[in-house]
């Protein structure tokens, strides 16, 4: 690394600045595009949540183009032609009949006349909403397959699932698992849970004057972190 203070800012406003310590030339290959010495600053790591940001270092290169191609933003060489497929429309209906429950989000199963795919379809007013099986959906926006979720059937919670203290009673436990478990519905115990309940609502405020957090599991101040980066590249 070339130890070398830059101040670095986004577009639009000047108000966020930070300083690069330094950079490092390297090889950057994006959708086969190949460009050598590139320079990439280095920051810290609280200051970006990505391990790098693509910029004007390698996208301003001479033999380096690029174009947004409908829904996919793609490089190529200079010179080079870049395809642009046409969209493809297809209608979709729901797979069978089935209700949305009132401010929440469900998955449904609808079909493109081939293929068979859950997504997730939010009703915004007060009142259920029922979806007819083979009736097209009239949708605004785009459709994406969900993740096929990994389990069908809940797993009940145990002890090692939850945290007491060593004081309290085995019967207290007892109880508090009975009726965790009675209404097991309500938790999700992982990712692929969330969203498979119409049972309960989640309204989320903002408080105003809060800013996003970007916490790492160690605390160091700019000037220990930057030391700490010359250290592991043999400099300062």
């Amino acid at each position: 690394m070339t130890k070398q203070s830059l101040q670095l800012c986004g577009y639009g406003s000047k108000e966020h600045l930070l300083y690069a310590i330094g950079y490092s030339k390297c090889t950057l290959s994006v959708d086969g595009v190949i460009a050598k010495d590139v320079p990439i600053w280095i920051v810290e790591d609280s200051c970006q949540p990505m391990s790098l940001i693509v910029g004007r270092t390698y996208t301003e290169l001479p033999h380096i183009q690029f174009a947004n191609c409908k829904d996919t933003f793609t490089f190529a060489y200079d010179g080079e032609q870049i395809t642009q497929e046409e969209p493809r429309f297809n209608i979709i209906s729901a797979a069978k009949s089935s209700e949305i429950m009132p401010n929440s989000v469900n998955f449904i199963c609808i079909n493109d006349g081939s293929t068979e795919y859950n997504v997730p379809l939010i009703n915004f007013s007060e009142q259920k909403a029922p979806i007819n099986q083979l009736k097209s959906l009239p949708v605004r926006g785009k459709f994406a397959e969900a993740p096929p979720l990994l389990h069908t059937l809940k797993a009940s919670v145990t002890e090692a699932d939850i945290t007491v203290a060593d004081n309290e009673p085995a019967e207290a436990k007892e109880k508090l698992l009975k009726i965790l478990n009675e209404y097991r519905d309500t938790i999700a115990m992982s990712v692929e849970e969330i969203g498979q309940t119409g049972l309960i609502e989640m309204d989320i405020k903002e408080v105003p004057g809060s800013k996003p957090v970007n916490r790492k599991p160690y605390l160091a101040t700019p000037s220990v972190n930057a030391s700490k980066l010359l250290s592991a590249n043999g400099s300062g």
